[in-house]
């Protein structure tokens, strides 16, 4: 399952490294995938907001960490270079069942 904004971000930076032919199969091998790709509605946007305010990430990062919560998912993402705790203590703190 992922975000169709984060498809979207995916597919610019793919086009911006390697070129907009490059991207045309990335979206395909994407398609070929067993994956969910799930719009940006108004309750994911406002969860996404959530974490905005309270994080210092990308938005964009941000509609992982919603998606996750509003499906009962998880994620894994490398640390920050600079402070690798933060994103996972973040992380911790968004999915504790307490």
């Amino acid at each position: 399952m992922m975000a169709g904004v984060n498809l979207g971000e995916a597919a610019y930076i793919v086009s911006r490294k390697a070129g907009v032919g490059k991207r045309d199969l990335f979206l395909l091998a994407v398609e070929a995938l067993p994956l969910r790709v799930v719009s940006a509605d108004k309750e994911l946007a406002l969860i996404a907001a959530e974490f905005k305010a309270d994080l210092p990430m990308a938005f964009a990062d941000c509609f992982v960490l919603a998606l996750a919560r509003l499906v009962g998912g998880a994620v894994v993402l490398k640390p920050i270079t600079n402070c690798p705790q933060r994103r996972y203590l973040a992380l911790a703190w968004a999915w504790d069942p307490g």
